[in-house]
């Protein structure tokens, strides 16, 4: 029930943003709440997380103003016993603590390479390679992708439900 309200806000949230000055919602705040809920929708492996109250880390390389909108958006969020840190990344070999990582820019190829030796759920926008996860904006709102297949290789596992709300999904390989 809690993940069909959490889905719900975020097409809400998506819709919300289509209605452009009058929704009062910036494009960076969609996307911020977009971030920090995908987080319940992925396992991480085993190990990812030392123990149950560790926080979430959410790394942001490359995008200031939606940094200062995920800072705000996660303030007095949790996912489960764990708080939400929000930290911008200026050296993308040094993401190995990251859970989640969004990054635009000229810096993509290289923040994702540095990524993948990681469990580390990649969120990107603009051009370049794309991450697990690639937000596009789609008749004016807020739509994303989802790469399954490159989340297995990660270790990591997107939730059905959020496979389900994607512009389209690149399944993973059936075993």
């Amino acid at each position: 029930m809690a993940a069909r309200r959490i889905l719900f806000a975020m097409l809400v949230l998506s819709a919300a943003f289509a209605g452009g000055a009058r929704a009062q919602i910036s494009q960076e705040e969609v996307k911020a709440t977009f971030l920090y809920r995908f987080a319940s929708f992925v396992s991480w492996p085993a190990g990812s997380f030392p123990d149950a109250a560790m926080p979430v880390q959410i790394c942001v390389i490359g995008a200031d103003p939606l940094a200062r909108s995920l800072l705000r958006t996660t303030a007095a969020q949790r996912l489960g016993a764990r708080a939400f840190i929000v930290r911008r990344v200026a050296d993308v070999d040094n993401v190995d603590d990251c859970h989640l990582l969004y990054v635009v820019g000229d810096r993509t190829d290289a923040a994702l390479r540095a990524a993948r030796r990681h469990a580390i759920l990649t969120v990107t926008d603009g051009g370049g390679e794309h991450g697990i996860i690639h937000f596009a904006i789609v008749d004016a709102r807020v739509r994303f992708y989802i790469d399954d297949a490159l989340a297995a290789e990660s270790g990591l596992n997107v939730d059905p439900r959020l496979l389900s709300l994607a512009i389209s999904v690149r399944r993973r390989p059936t075993s």
